[in-house]
This record gives structure tokens, sequence and C-alpha cells, in this order.
């Protein structure tokens, strides 16, 4: 996923680092790909928790829910 190297793994700081990084890339993608500029804590929790067919319609009723369109 491109993400940076932040030093040694499964040390606290560098996993946390790494773990930001990925939660950005994560906002970027669902900003890019779906619209979805400011992704809720709910609504991370339904995506993840949804199987990868179901995806486009989760993140549909999301943007419905807040007022947006994808």
């Amino acid at each position: 996923h491109d993400l940076p190297s932040a030093g040694r793994s499964h040390r606290a700081m560098a996993d946390a680092e790494v773990a930001a990084s990925l939660l950005g890339r994560i906002r970027r993608d669902f900003s890019r790909r779906y619209g979805v500029h400011e992704p809720h804590h709910d609504f991370l929790i339904k995506v993840q928790g949804c199987q990868r067919k179901v995806m486009p319609a989760t993140i549909q009723r999301y943007l419905e829910s807040i007022g947006a369109s994808a």
C-alpha cells in the first residue's frame, strides 16, 4: 500500500505511525474512489464488516444517509 517505514516494527511509536499512515491512505482511497470525503468511525466499522461484493451498496447507503451522492 506504499506506506512509509516507521522504523522497527512492533514498537509502540513505529506501529502507531504506520497505523496513522494506513488510516490516511484509507481516507484518501474512499475520497478518490467513492466520494466519501470525511468517513466517520461508524462508517469505517460498517465497511470493515461487510463483504467486498456488498461494499458499493454499503457506501451508497452511507452517502444517502449523510445527504451526499456518489
